[in-house]
């Protein structure tokens, strides 16, 4: 989660709802908020266990074996679902991938999932997509110039230049 993000007036300090909530449900389960940065961006490939269990709203390091009890909150109905969604993954031989594929696999699988491992897969998925497309350069005019010379180029080839 992040506790502010930069906007162009300066930071915000509180997260978008979504991620208020994440960051709620994962603090009464947890203890605190699950670090997203490490689990989803740093981690190239997640595990069936740590994936069933950050698609739940489980810190894979605190819940290791799905026992554990960090505090007074009772986690047993998310402890379950991630057994479960652990379960198929390894029955199906699905051991280990990046975050985005156990995003898609689990949307193939019917899963529920965790808003905070939606979010942060999402956003991983975004940046990937804006470092795929490399630097934007921009036109003489102020436009952007890889679409003007595209264009260009197609006005041209219909004119069967």
């Amino acid at each position: 989660m992040h506790p502010s993000r930069k906007t162009k007036d300066g930071p915000e300090l509180a997260p978008r709802n979504g991620e208020f909530y994440a960051a709620f449900v994962e603090t009464v389960y947890n203890g605190c908020a699950i670090p997203w940065r490490y689990w989803v961006h740093q981690m190239p490939t997640l595990t069936a266990g740590q994936a069933a269990r950050l698609m739940c709203a489980l810190e894979p390091d605190v819940f290791e074996t799905l026992d554990e009890r960090p505090n007074k909150n009772n986690p047993t109905a998310a402890c379950e679902k991630a057994r479960k969604i652990q379960r198929v993954a390894e029955t199906e031989q699905t051991l280990s991938m990046t975050p985005p594929e156990w995003l898609e696999w689990a949307r193939k699988h019917g899963f529920g999932m965790h808003t905070g491992f939606v979010l942060a897969v999402e956003e991983l998925a975004r940046q990937d997509a804006s470092a795929a497309e490399g630097p934007r350069t921009t036109g003489p005019d102020g436009g952007d110039s890889n679409q003007d010379a595209t264009a260009h180029y197609s006005s041209a080839k219909m004119r069967g230049r």
